[in-house]
This record gives C-alpha cells, sequence and structure tokens, in this order.
C-alpha cells in the first residue's frame, strides 16, 4: 500500500521503521528514448514540430479517506491533476474527478460507460489513480510469464481497503472499452509496476548502470527481443495503452511531506508542464513526463531518503503519446 513519509512506514502496514532500502531492480533499456533519439538524428535541422492536439478525455480517482489506513494526499493529488488537465484544453465535461467515496467501483463502472460513448478513435485517453496499490495472491497465479501475485488499486468500496481493490486485468479489461487508439495509464500507488505488461516491460535505469556490466549484451538482446515480441496477456500489455507507475511491483510508494502536500511522484509530475518538456518543442509527451519525474525521485527523493527509495516505471512500446503544451 502506499506509505505516509514521517520518517516511519505507516501505522498498521507491513515494514518498519529502519527497514533496508529495496533493492535496485535490474537494468533495462529504455527503448521508446532509443527510437526517439535516432528519428532525431535524421530530423532536418531547424524542423518545428507542430502536432494538432486530439480531443482530450481523462478520468482521475484519488482515495484518501479510507475508512481503515487513511492517506494524507491522494485526493489533494487528483484534484490538481484535474485542475491541470482543464487548464491544458481536456474537454471540461470529458474529465471526470472522483475523490474519497465517491471513487468507487461502480462509479468506474459509469465513467468508463460515459466516456466510451464519447471519444472517438483519434481522440487520448488518461487513466490515472492515486491511493492505496497491493498484492494479492487469492485469485491463482496470474498467467505466465507473469508472476505469482496479481497487483491491486483500492478504491472507496466496503468498510475497510480490501473490499475495494480492481485487478489489473479488471482495470485493463475497463479502459479497453475507451476507443481511443491513445491511452495513457499513471497509477501513484505501492507495487503499481505490477500493471505493466511483463511483453515487453521497460524498466527504470539504476543510476549507476553503464552498459558494460558483465551480461550487459546478453541483456540487450533480451529487450529487444521483448520489444518487438507480440505481448502475451496479463496486466496492461504495450499495445493498448502506455503505463507509467510510481514505484515498481515490489516497492512501495509514498505521501511526501506537509510541504509537497500531495504523493512524491504526483509532486513532481505536476511541475512537467514548466519543467517536463525535455527537447525543448513545446510540448510534454508521456514518456517526457516519465522521464522527469523518475529523474527527480532518483536525484533527490531517493539521494534524502534512502530508506524509503523507489523508482518509477514506464510500459514500452513504439509509440509516445502528448499529454499537454508546455507552459
Amino acid at each position: 500500500m502506499r506509505r505516509f513519509f514521517s520518517g516511519v512506514r505507516a501505522p498498521g502496514t507491513a515494514g518498519a521503521s529502519g527497514d533496508a532500502a529495496a533493492p535496485l531492480p535490474p537494468a533495462a533499456l529504455l527503448v521508446p528514448a532509443i527510437l526517439t533519439a535516432a528519428l532525431l538524428a535524421v530530423l532536418p535541422a531547424g524542423c518545428a514540430w507542430e502536432p494538432e492536439l486530439p480531443e482530450r478525455f481523462a478520468l482521475i480517482y484519488g482515495v484518501a479517506d479510507y475508512p481503515v489506513n487513511p492517506l494524507k494526499f491522494p485526493d489533494d493529488d487528483a484534484q490538481a491533476l484535474h485542475g491541470l488537465f482543464l487548464a491544458k484544453g481536456f474537454s471540461p465535461d470529458g474529465t471526470i474527478l472522483r475523490t474519497n467515496a465517491a471513487a468507487t467501483k461502480t462509479q468506474l463502472e459509469a465513467d468508463i460507460d460515459a466516456l466510451a460513448a464519447r471519444a472517438g478513435r483519434d481522440s487520448l485517453f488518461v487513466f490515472y489513480f492515486s491511493g492505496h496499490g497491493g498484492q494479492d495472491s487469492a485469485d491463482g497465479p496470474e498467467p505466465p510469464p507473469q508472476d505469482a501475485l496479481d497487483e491491486y488499486i483500492y478504491l472507496y468500496d466496503g468498510d475497510g481497503v480490501q473490499q475495494g481493490g480492481l485487478r489489473d486485468d479488471e482495470l485493463m479489461a475497463r479502459i479497453s472499452r475507451i476507443p481511443s487508439r491513445q491511452k495513457v495509464v499513471i497509477i501513484d500507488a505501492c507495487n503499481s509496476g505490477g500493471f505493466i505488461g511483463w511483453q515487453p516491460g521497460v524498466d527504470t535505469v539504476p543510476p549507476d548502470y553503464g552498459g558494460y556490466k558483465p551480461g550487459a549484451l546478453a541483456y540487450s538482446a533480451e529487450a529487444f527481443a521483448r520489444y518487438f515480441a507480440r505481448p502475451r496477456g496479463g496486466d496492461i500489455p504495450y499495445d493498448q495503452a502506455i503505463v507509467i507507475t510510481a514505484a515498481g511491483e515490489r516497492e512501495s510508494s509514498y505521501d511526501g511531506d506537509d510541504s509537497m502536500k500531495h504523493g512524491v511522484f504526483t509532486y513532481y509530475l505536476l511541475q512537467t508542464p514548466r519543467r517536463g518538456d525535455l527537447n525543448g518543442d513545446g510540448f510534454v509527451t508521456a514518456t517526457e513526463a516519465y522521464g522527469y519525474v523518475k529523474k527527480q525521485i532518483d536525484g533527490i527523493w531517493n539521494l534524502n531518503q534512502p530508506g524509503a527509495r523507489f523508482f518509477p516505471r514506464i510500459s514500452g512500446g513504439a509509440l509516445d503519446f502528448v499529454l499537454f503544451e508546455a507552459d
């Protein structure tokens, strides 16, 4: 589940103050970045990119006031992102905000149906969730090559947290009803990296990865094989949506402190209009937003909070989608 950050873990959650930092994830290639760099290398100098932004829809859920193990900032996360999307030209009546007791599984079904009736094939759809996440094996193992655990986000249902659980494949089934060919899923929750389909999965690159370690070439070959393979089900495959998650499959994400007033991941995500246009073309794409947030968490949070380290993740895919214009 997503954690408070106050120097110790949240009461009632696994782990304790003084836990060792989670091990770094294995190195992987960020293939979209490689392809983007290759494309930029062949573009004529001074060539301006002026995309015509499609109609954009968003479903934004944030749950802080759980009946047990409440969090501090997920509702603030959702409200701030809703305001950002509206300011950036998302459809006013197609950008839906649900927080706390309004963010239920039943409401999600209704909201998906409403947007499915409005969105076209050429539109952009974003699903965002901030709140508790977790893992469970109660429904049996995921299909190969997945691991033995299902990942969940927890909406506001019932008298506890577990009743609101929505599995990764259930979320995929719901958003697949949206006809948009451009979909982005953003999850600020613990264990959220498990929502990324394994074929291919793109992990963050640890800061000490230099490409010269033993086995690096073999790993590169495997990564490219995954990238060009057909997805084999489970989680959210890369050909269905770009998935950006706050943390890895085995990692916690964290509520920020009172100076941030947001979850750590979302705190930096909200900065991307001003600071996330990494190539200076006037637009912020999904991979640019990920790159900026990952750099800030790795370079600021992880250095200052070594006992609470985590790394955002992004799914693989040959395409990148523009989220909004830069400030």
